[in-house]
């Protein structure tokens, strides 16, 4: 009986941690693609530069190359 436990006390803090980053990965990405210049959270305050990050990204985009079939239909 007590390895079915030690088996379930892990999948739980498994399911947990997973839970947990993947909010803290959302969050982060939610924060970065809403471009806002202040976030404050808390008694954590950032002021982002967003023109810079608007041109790096607009440059990036620029440079991907464009798949296959959109050569194709050009």
């Amino acid at each position: 009986m007590s390895t079915l436990t030690n088996g379930i006390d892990s999948y739980f803090y498994l399911t947990l941690a997973t839970i947990v980053f993947g909010g803290i990965g959302l969050i982060t990405r939610y924060a970065y693609k809403s471009k806002c210049k202040t976030v404050e959270f808390c008694c954590l305050k950032i002021e982002r530069d967003i023109e810079t990050e608007e041109r790096e990204d607009t440059l990036a985009f620029e440079r991907t190359p464009s798949s296959p079939s959109q050569q194709d239909q050009i």
